[in-house]
């Protein structure tokens, strides 16, 4: 029996439609700058190194880690795991098809308006975001099932085994949580960012938040891994989606509600939005409560699912 390899395939797909998404956002960028370039144009250029890194991450980065989760499950769907010319050629066009769907996707579809405060805005920017990904997925969705058509389609399906069943869960569980949770951050940050006046230093002060955030996620998926024991013999997406978007949804509601009482407290004081924010007894306690929260709930969540033997 051949060897089949389940993620190899979405790695490379993945892969390829990062690469051309990054030359189309390089292009377009390129082609703004040529119309607004100043007199300096060496600074300009290295002002703008962090906004371009910024949505890169925000945008390219968190898009690639959706991609590859649907992909690998639409792959195995398909029973397409064949890493040859014709299935990368096949894939390589549907990539460049989607980056260009995804551009358009991101230059009309915004949610970033001005709102009466933080709980709307955030309610705002979630709806664009999800109407959003909607589209993006759809159309990962009809191009996969259009091109795998002409894709060459292995002759053995693949068998889940102790071993691969658990990794498979443990992967995808996390690419997923960690996509939705990084989107979830990125909107409530932009709220705020929307609602109250940041200055230079503030936004020095809440990278930190986000760089500790995202080691967070990374610790309790870490931490998490060990609950990862129960094999299947089929991939459970009920599961799957049902451990993903409690665990994701548990976690960001309790970082809402964090930042929403303390900028509102704040607000009603009058005084600066950041001041006690950045206060180092509120940060210590910010910084700690991230990575327990993060645990905890990961821990929680993915022992009541993939620890028990019966299949849903």
């Amino acid at each position: 029996m051949e060897r089949l390899s389940f993620f190899k395939l979405p790695i490379i797909a993945s892969l390829i439609y990062f690469l051309i998404s990054l030359l189309l956002y390089f292009l377009f960028t390129a082609l703004y700058f040529l119309n607004q370039l100043p007199y300096n144009v060496i600074g300009f250029i290295f002002s703008e190194i962090g906004r371009i890194l910024i949505n890169i991450f925000n945008h390219l980065f968190l898009e690639t880690l959706w991609l590859f989760g649907l992909l690998s499950l639409m792959l195995h769907t398909a029973n397409i795991y064949m890493v040859n010319k014709t299935n990368i050629r096949w894939l390589t066009l549907a990539m460049a098809i989607l980056s260009f769907i995804a551009y358009f996707i991101r230059i009309s579809i915004k949610f970033n308006f001005i709102g009466s405060g933080m709980l709307f805005e955030t309610i705002n920017n979630l709806f664009w975001a999800m109407i959003s990904l909607l589209f993006y997925s759809l159309s990962i969705y009809y191009l996969i099932k259009f091109f795998a058509k002409y894709m060459v389609k292995n002759q053995s399906s693949f068998e889940l085994t102790t071993t691969n069943s658990v990794q498979i869960h443990f992967i995808l569980f996390a690419v997923f949580v960690s996509y939705l949770l990084l989107l979830g951050y990125n909107l409530i940050i932009n709220s705020i960012g929307q609602v109250y006046i940041i200055g230079a230093e503030q936004y020095r002060h809440l990278y930190l938040l986000n760089y500790f955030f995202i080691l967070s996620i990374l610790l309790g998926i870490f931490l998490a891994k060990r609950n990862f024991l129960c094999a299947f013999e089929k991939i459970q997406y009920v599961k799957l989606l049902k451990s993903v978007l409690i665990a994701s949804g548990i976690m960001l509601i309790c970082l809402f509600i964090d930042y929403y009482f303390v900028l509102y407290y704040m607000n009603k004081q009058y005084i600066d939005s950041y001041s006690v924010l950045l206060n180092s007894a509120y940060l210590i306690f910010l910084l700690l409560l991230q990575p327990l929260l993060s645990c905890l709930v990961l821990n929680i969540v993915t022992r009541g699912y993939f620890m028990r033997q019966k299949s849903i």
